[in-house]
């Protein structure tokens, strides 16, 4: 009891000061007590008049839209609101409906959560607990941090602001995936983000479906079992050779701020194991956005390797054919991706050509975090030069960071995929019709 009601005192410096100018000190607290903290928020948040700054979790913005009296009070009041949270597509509907009120923007998991009111009261939130529950809101108080410190503040805000200018909205593919779906400001969107990139890679120059993408025709187990005993299977001559690859790959879209002088970019990362046709090795395939034929498009435009023997094939596979695509030797200093249970980080160093020059992409950062539900899925395409593929795979959604140092830019993406156990299966142009799933 001594050492709360020791931690709860004020100062005697402070007091001084009080004393001598009739102001109050700043008062930093941690209030233990869940009811207590919440009841405090609660009643400092229907008296804001000014501005709320907030970052929270992706639960903690749906429990903020649910809460519809505050956000009507808001309204009523004229309060200018800007909310960073990550954006999954169990929060989309909220996202929407709060985008119609205040600013939304997504960031990744992983920030102390943090709100100011009017400048003046700032809460920290117990974040590492409330994650684990759903959308309890008692848990989510314990042990919060309050101050109404203006020094404290302001420095906090700030950082807030940064994060803020390096933040992005919601991306055009999952607004675009808000609007065209039916809503319902109590029932959440059943999709997921691999639905919306399938039309996103029909969109890609030179690959086909032959057959869609689906669930059900092999499962979880499966694939890690074909992994785990996996027989490598070499590969050098691309007119006659079946290609293997096993490992993990992340896909993201990109959509970089004007000023870095970019087009919107597809990336393709891939790690693949020692039991794969060329053995260990990281790639990296980069599709720029375009109109080809007014129709919105990507072209693939630059692949990258760091294995000699991969690389050698895919040049193999471009000879004597017409491809916009460019194929780069990379060393292990130059190109480096890693994997952890349920993450892939890609980076490289050096400067890449895209399309001729026209335009560069600086060295740069990727990663990716998965997250959400395990689903499962196999596929069939014509590829790239003709090439049939099947693919197999457990795939997550995922947080994706992209970090350009030499702009000093650090963006988070709203899509992208995680395959976090994958099989790709490339059989010769000869054997399209030979071969069934």
């Amino acid at each position: 009891m001594f050492e709360d009601l020791w931690r709860d005192a004020t100062d005697i410096q402070k007091r001084i000061v009080e004393i001598e100018t009739g102001k109050p000190p700043p008062r930093t607290v941690v209030i233990k007590n869940a009811d207590e903290a919440q009841k405090k928020y609660e009643e400092i948040m229907s008296s804001a008049q000014k501005s709320i700054y907030m970052i929270t979790s992706a639960n903690g913005l749906i429990k903020f839209w649910n809460d519809k009296n505050q956000t009507n009070t808001w309204i009523q009041k004229g309060v200018y609101a800007r909310i960073m949270a990550p954006i999954t597509n169990k929060n989309l509907e909220a996202t929407k409906q709060l985008m119609q009120i205040c600013e939304v923007k997504h960031v990744p998991e992983g920030y102390v959560e943090t709100t100011i009111i009017d400048e003046q009261h700032l809460f920290q939130f117990n974040a590492d607990i409330y994650r684990k529950e759903t959308l309890k809101s008692m848990p989510y108080f314990e042990n919060t941090i309050y101050t109404d410190d203006a020094q404290y503040i302001e420095k906090t805000e700030n950082m807030l602001n940064n994060i803020w200018e390096n933040a992005l909205p919601p991306s055009p593919l999952t607004l675009e995936t808000m609007i065209q779906q039916p809503t319902s400001t109590n029932k959440p969107i059943a999709s997921n983000v691999f639905d919306e990139y399938r039309p996103e890679f029909k969109k890609i120059v030179g690959l086909r479906y032959k057959e869609e993408p689906q669930q059900g025709k092999i499962d979880e187990s499966e694939v890690l079992k074909k992994i785990a005993t996996a027989v490598r299977i070499p590969a050098k001559n691309p007119k006659k050779d079946t290609l293997r690859i096993y490992g993990r790959m992340g896909t993201v879209i990109i959509y970089p701020p004007k000023k870095l002088n970019l087009p919107n970019l597809m990336f393709q990362i891939c790690c693949a194991n020692k039991n794969s046709s060329f053995g260990a090795s990281n790639s990296l395939t980069i599709s720029i956005q375009t109109n080809i034929a007014d129709q919105q498009s990507y072209l693939q435009t630059a692949f990258i390797t760091d294995n000699p023997k991969g690389y050698n094939f895919r040049k193999a596979m471009h000879k004597n054919q017409h491809t916009a695509e460019a194929v780069y030797l990379f060393n292990k200093n130059e190109l480096a991706a890693n994997s952890t249970t349920n993450g892939l980080f890609a980076g490289w160093t050096v400067p890449i050509p895209l399309l001729s020059e026209k335009y560069i992409l600086p060295p740069a950062n990727i990663i990716f975090e998965g997250s959400g539900e395990i689903r499962t899925y196999s596929s069939e395409l014509k590829g790239l030069l003709n090439r049939r593929l099947i693919y197999e795979f457990n795939c997550l959604e995922a947080f994706v960071t992209f970090m350009l140092p030499s702009s000093m830019y650090y963006g988070p993406a709203t899509d992208g995929l995680l395959y976090r156990e994958c099989i790709i299966t490339s059989y010769p142009p000869s054997t399209l019709k030979e071969h069934n799933v």
